[in-house]
Order: structure tokens, then sequence, then C-alpha cells
């Protein structure tokens, strides 16, 4: 029984360390999980940035920044005719490609007709619903995050900033996402996920 105790002991030994040197995480990346930048991500477009992963499959991965405002308002998408008091809303930074594209991220579980659920709670639509919304005065109803442009690794690209643990990935399912202040998330998260402040 002993010995059985001790090899069982070294084969833990042997996998955890040879996690940690890899760099693998608890889990693999997946629609809705988060990345979670780690401290040595230096590049201003991505430090402390927390990332939601829209696709991750053989053809590579797609995400969207989700703390990450910027200077720019919901009215600077409206003619001028038709501005309605959204202009304190900003638009954040999705990523750095492709910024003309917009995207709308929609808590809650009755998102608008023409969204596609992510995970539960939690959908997705281009700029057309939101605009449609603000038009009939319903996005009151709806908590709601507009962004512009989206993050993309080539495959394998993400598997490999993983093994180089620039990245924590992490469940989304349980967070109210859209409701933790942006400039708190990150550190919220990486304390949550066991990571340390620099």
């Amino acid at each position: 029984m002993k010995r059985i105790t001790v090899v069982f002991t070294l084969c833990l030994f042997f996998l955890l360390s040879s996690m940690s040197a890899s760099g693998v995480t608890s889990l693999s990346p997946a629609p809705g999980r988060l990345l979670i930048a780690s401290d040595q991500i230096r590049d201003e477009r991505f430090h402390h940035a927390v990332i939601l992963l829209l696709r991750h499959d053989a053809h590579g991965s797609v995400g969207l920044i989700l703390n990450k405002p910027t200077d720019f308002t919901i009215d600077s998408l409206l003619p001028e005719n038709e501005k309605k008091g959204a202009g304190t809303t900003p638009i954040y930074s999705g990523g750095p490609l492709n910024p003309s594209t917009i995207s709308v991220l929609w808590g809650g579980m009755s998102p608008p007709s023409g969204s596609a659920d992510i995970i539960p709670g939690l959908a997705i639509s281009g700029v057309e619903e939101m605009l449609l919304g603000l038009a009939m005065d319903e996005l009151g109803a709806y908590s709601y995050r507009v962004l512009s442009g989206y993050c993309g690794w080539a495959p394998g690209q993400l598997e490999h900033e993983l093994r180089r643990r620039d990245w924590q990935v992490r469940g989304s399912g349980k967070l109210p996402l859209l409701e933790i202040d942006p400039g708190q998330m990150w550190r919220r998260l990486r304390l949550e996920s066991g990571g340390t402040l620099i």
C-alpha cells in the first residue's frame, strides 16, 4: 500500500511539473471562455485585456476584448438627425483587426431577435439590431456592449501563446460580464483565477 502511495505521489508530481513547464491551463480554449492577459503582455492593445472567445477550431481563433472602452460613442454610428441621446454609451475596442466591423454583445436570457447565443445569458449580433432597438427606444430593456473590431489568431497561434503563458483560460458562464466595471475586470478575474498582479 505504501509503495502504491509513493508511486501515485510521484506520478502526480511529474504531471503537475509537466503542466507548469509547458504552460498548460486548467481549461482549454473554446467559444464562450475567457482569455485573461498575463502581466508579461506589454502590447498596449492587449495589456490587461480580457477576451471573450467566439471561435476556436482548426482554422484559428476569434475573440472580442471586453474591457477597452474607446473615446467614441454610439452617437458616432448615427446620422445627425437620428441621434437619440446614446452619446454617453462608449464603443469598446474589440480588437485591432477590421475596426470598421461593429458587434454588439447582449446580456440576459431574452436577447433581441436576430442575435446568436454564445453561452446561456450572452448573445451577439451585428450593429443593425442595436440601431433598431435605439430607433424604437427599446435599449433600456437590455444590457449590451458595442465593440469595434476583433482579435484573431492563425491556426496553432493561440496554443503557442498559451504555452508561453501569455493567457489564462477560464469559464464565463456564471459571470455577469456586461455588468463588471471594465476598469476592474482584468484585476478581478486575474485574482479569482489565482494569478498575481504586478
